[in-house]
């Protein structure tokens, strides 16, 4: 499996979903925290990190933040704000947003299988579908997986429940994410 730098998700730690017990993944707390704050800064960050301008008049959705300009200022509006965020960066094969530049200084926490755009169907299944309840014993204290094999070997198992209809919502694409958190006391420009 070859993993992309795609770029990080900024979380609003005082808005955690709760979709499981000890889950600390991609989905744990809403994304993007400044699309909620009344100031016109935080208006054009918000657009600026929600699309991108391809071509005159087309636009492309984006899910992560892709440049480290763009991170500190977001990181810096949210600190402004008063928001507690935490910085998670993703690698996956999700091929349409890269990160080109040099990793920041975070730690490993592990490997989700999840969709991107990112929802929240996966971790929902899986905190309420019988048949998946079998990973609980290999998921680690972020509620994700410690390693490859394992995410794979959910993967696996998810995908043959979704097909067979007894799980989903319908079609999503779906990517074995490697995480990690970034240590904000270490992000600088």
């Amino acid at each position: 499996m070859s993993f992309i730098q795609n770029g990080v998700i900024v979380q609003n730690l005082k808005s955690p979903t709760s979709y499981m017990a000890k889950y600390l993944g991609a989905n744990a707390y809403k994304h993007f925290p400044l699309c909620n704050v009344e100031d016109i800064e935080c208006r054009r960050i918000t657009r600026e990190v929600f699309s991108k301008e391809l071509e005159d008049g087309f636009y492309q959705s984006l899910e992560f933040i892709s440049n480290k300009n763009l991170l500190m200022r977001y990181v810096e509006l949210c600190k402004k704000h008063n928001i507690p965020i935490r910085v998670l960066f993703v690698e996956s094969e999700y091929p349409f947003e890269q990160w080109t530049e040099e990793k920041p200084v975070c730690r490993f926490i592990g490997y989700e299988y999840c969709e991107i755009p990112f929802d929240s169907q996966i971790i929902t299944d899986f905190s309420w579908h019988t048949p998946l309840h079998c990973f609980g014993d290999k998921i680690n204290e972020f509620g994700i997986f410690n390693n490859i094999s394992d995410a794979q070997e959910f993967k696996n198992k998810y995908d043959k429940e979704f097909e067979e209809g007894n799980i989903g919502d319908g079609e999503m694409d779906t990517y074995i994410c490697k995480l990690f958190e970034v240590d904000l006391n270490q992000l600088s420009y």
